[in-house]
């Protein structure tokens, strides 16, 4: 299903149109699907009154067969991967057979003659060989350039398209990294060849951000790969950095600087390195300060503010992240934070955007206060929360980011009933996210940020049980056996190779629980 899906995808690039001309009722496309066979892409665009003869002599063989192999209505005579499917395009855009052709002698050779025409021609034409490489040249770089432009497009199609298409749906973290892996191909042969060019450079920023996200940033489902994700922003800090030298005055490329450090400060705190940490974040917020004071009425200017100021606040001083301990410092920021998203609400009320950082503004605040053991302040600000994330994740079930913030704000609900002592009511909130976090955890299995909340989640419902430092429930054996929960968890993530500080920090903190119990 994942070939075929990918087969319509590439026949509407390819032609801008659906391949079956349907009325789309479900059963009607159900039919349409097990029963219709598609027009060749060529064919398709020959019917169209904005075709012309050179798009459909483009379509017409490689194309119209790949395309028609990934759709075809037996699975068994389809392409059997992902894979395989990239290649034989791959294949197609180097001038090679492809396999959804049949394999002939005269086939093969048109393709080794179209891959060597200036061999061949000087072979043939000795007398002939000035002229005839003149023009083998000229027709060399005219399908450089083709092949190049063609790559662009699917790099960017990968990773703005069919990655952005699956990010937050359940269980997608292993097709995530296929398209990871394929991106990061066609980027680092992108930009060995984007030195002149600004717009490519732009995309390339982008690009390596997006990938960097998926790699290894705690913040979104990832990868793990810390390592690779600090490696894919150094990369687009060096290409925004170059856009900067060339025009001090380009604010896209500024703002994009700000984002690449505020990601690397999001990863570097994740792996202990604190001081570069604040430092990246510190370095963002100037950045989307000075934007945002160039032009007040820009609400995207001041959105990425208001991040820009959670974010330096998280790593300054907020016990629920590596912190360097300062929680004035912290709370200055969320507040100021605070003051944009209640400002942006009243002229974008109901967004889906503002309203989820509303939910983060509240539970950080209300973080800091339970630190300062202001816990009637801190329950009215997590209460403040969980009203925005519960209303998010029911109005869109299939966003992972809102269902996971909506068993957060159940997290944060049930540390303040536990110091109130309210223990029946902290049990169900430790319930209730904890089933969350493992829908999400079961759903995707190599998401290290699923992973990791869960074991997390595990581990306070074991505080809760037994552990007998904090007010608890007396039930030791249930504890020891969430904690092993936790633990079995978090070492899979130790051992597949992971180098958050969280992880191990977890495990420690695991081990001293157990003793005590």
């Amino acid at each position: 299903s994942d070939v075929y899906s990918l087969g319509v995808v590439l026949y509407e690039l390819l032609t801008e149109q659906k391949p079956y001309k349907i009325n789309r009722t479900p059963a009607n496309v159900a039919r349409a699907i097990t029963e219709q066979e598609p027009t060749r892409p060529s064919t398709a665009v020959c019917k169209s009154q904005a075709s012309d003869i050179t798009s459909q002599k483009l379509l017409r063989g490689d194309l119209d067969n790949i395309v028609m192999m990934a759709m075809r209505k037996e699975v068994s005579r389809r392409y059997q991967t992902v894979g395989q499917f990239s290649e034989d395009i791959r294949r197609h855009l180097d001038g090679r057979p492809v396999a959804a052709r049949k394999d002939t002698v005269g086939y093969r050779s048109a393709k080794f003659v179209r891959r060597n025409r200036v061999g061949v021609a000087a072979a043939a034409l000795v007398v002939l060989s000035l002229i005839g490489g003149i023009i083998a040249t000229g027709l060399e770089a005219h399908r450089a350039n083709r092949r190049f432009n063609d790559v662009r497009r699917l790099a960017n199609s990968l990773i703005f398209e069919l990655h952005g298409a699956i990010e937050n749906l359940p269980g997608s973290t292993a097709a995530r990294e296929l398209l990871v892996k394929r991106a990061l191909e066609y980027l680092n042969s992108l930009a060995r060849e984007a030195s002149n060019d600004l717009s490519l450079q732009r995309e390339l920023v982008a690009a390596y951000l997006k990938i960097g996200n998926a790699q290894g940033n705690p913040n979104n489902a990832n990868l793990g790969d810390t390592a690779g994700a600090l490696q894919s922003y150094r990369q687009a800090r060096r290409i925004a950095e170059q856009i900067l030298n060339s025009n001090p005055t380009d604010s896209e490329a500024r703002r994009s600087l700000g984002v690449v450090q505020e990601k690397m400060s999001d990863v570097q705190s994740a792996i202990g390195d604190l001081t570069a940490a604040v430092n990246s974040a510190q370095k963002s917020l100037a950045i989307f300060k000075s934007l945002a004071e160039s032009d007040p009425e820009n609400v995207r200017a001041q959105r990425s503010l208001a991040i820009s100021y959670i974010k330096v606040g998280d790593v300054l001083g907020n016990s629920n992240f590596p912190n360097a301990g300062d929680e004035a410092g912290a709370m200055a920021n969320y507040l100021a934070s605070s003051a944009i998203w209640q400002a942006l609400n009243k002229t974008n009320a109901g967004s889906l955007d503002t309203q989820s950082w509303l939910g983060r503004i509240h539970e950080r605040i209300g973080a800091i206060l339970e630190q300062q053991g202001k816990i009637g302040a801190a329950l009215e600000s997590y209460r403040e929360s969980q009203t925005i994330r519960e209303a998010l994740a029911k109005s869109n079930p299939q966003n992972t980011d809102a269902v996971r913030d909506a068993a957060i704000a159940d997290e944060k609900m049930g540390n303040v009933m536990t110091v109130l002592k309210n223990l029946t009511v902290a049990l169900e909130n430790r319930i209730r996210s904890l089933q969350i976090f493992k829908r999400l955890a079961d759903a995707d299995p190599r998401n290290a940020q699923a992973q990791q909340s869960l074991a997390i989640s595990y581990i306070h419902l074991a505080d809760l049980l037994g552990y007998p430092g904090a007010p608890n429930l007396s039930r030791r054996n249930e504890a020891r056996e969430n904690y092993q929960r936790a633990f079995d968890i978090l070492k899979r993530e130790k051992d597949s190779g992971s180098t958050d500080a969280k992880v191990q920090t977890n495990l420690d903190l695991i081990r001293d629980r157990m003793k005590k119990l």
